[in-house]
């Protein structure tokens, strides 16, 4: 197997308590040629010395710190900068990888001459001893259309839109940069680097561990960052639009529909639901509206909810 250089990228922000696993997991890869790159949002708590520890311990690893928090799409952003390698992955903090995570995707690229290499991912809570993983038969897809990936609804949506599960060409970054103060970014993105990639694989084979806790972004969300979904989810539904690529757009319209319902109710629970839930309302109208057909294809209970949030019967 060549021995090409790998970018990783770590996300740091107060993440004392998982970063020593998640560093040590990036150290104990099978494969060896790799920049480390530990990039600190300006911690709080221990996590700058942490860093500095391994960053004398192993001379792949280099280490930057942000003079102000500045959130983590510009400490993605910085990785980016940073990455010398031929290709690059990125990893959160409080996460950690399985030993053959970048072998296993790397092995892939070469394999299928892909541009992206993406697998599977197995969510543990904080204090889940995962002393074994799951060996269920792995299959490896190709897909010479990458956006059709986006389309194929027995992929897992988050394994599809997250980016911490993949490994990209370098390049394909050259113009792309994570949106600045945004929650989901890797939203915001995905779509258009998978879409400005030649081929894309995926194996099924579980090598990334997101490591769930009260702390972490998606579990205290707003009705502000659930904003930032719908604005992240139109955008894809556009892109696709514009390509004449009504299959995968008439997906993320349905998904798109879905998430509003979830999150006018979720809405309910904040102080703020008199200014949002009637954004959210309006901004289910319009997509009923512009695609006519959209909420046909929600099940039973959507379709439910969907005509009680809208006050009409569609």
């Amino acid at each position: 197997m060549a021995e090409e250089k790998i970018s990783v990228v770590i996300a740091i922000y107060n993440k004392e308590k998982y970063l020593r696993k998640c560093i040590e997991s990036v150290m104990g890869q099978t494969y060896k040629n790799l920049q480390i790159i530990l990039v600190d949002d300006d911690s709080t708590d221990d996590s700058g010395k942490i860093c500095h520890e391994y960053a004398d311990k192993d001379e792949r690893i280099i280490y930057t710190s942000h003079s102000h928090n500045r959130g983590i799409s510009e400490v993605r952003n910085t990785g980016i900068r940073l990455a010398t390698g031929d290709y690059i992955t990125f990893i959160d903090g409080d996460d950690h990888v399985i030993e053959g995570f970048i072998e296993t995707l790397y092995k892939n690229i070469l394999d299928y001459n892909a541009d992206i290499s993406v697998c599977e991912f197995i969510r543990a809570d904080e204090d889940e001893a995962l002393d074994k993983i799951p060996k269920e038969k792995t299959y490896v897809q190709e897909y010479n259309d990458p956006l059709s990936f986006l389309g194929n609804e027995e992929i897992v949506w988050a394994s599809a839109v997250v980016v911490w599960n993949k490994l990209y060409k370098k390049t394909l970054f050259d113009e792309i940069r994570f949106p600045e103060n945004r929650i989901h970014q890797d939203e915001f993105i995905i779509h258009r680097v998978i879409d400005a990639a030649d081929k894309l694989v995926y194996t099924n084979s579980l090598q990334y561990v997101y490591v769930r806790h009260k702390e972490s972004v998606m579990q205290t969300q707003n009705s502000s960052t659930f904003y930032d979904g719908y604005l992240a989810l139109s955008d894809r539904i556009r892109m696709f639009d514009e390509k004449g690529r009504k299959e995968e757009r008439d997906l993320w319209i349905k998904r798109l529909l879905g998430l509003l319902i979830y999150y006018y109710e979720k809405s309910a629970d904040h102080n703020d639901k008199d200014v949002w839930q009637p954004v959210f309302k309006h901004r289910a109208m319009m997509l009923v509206r512009k695609y006519p057909g959209c909420a046909a294809v929600l099940d039973g209970g959507q379709k439910f909810r969907l005509d009680k949030m809208l006050n009409v019967g569609i």
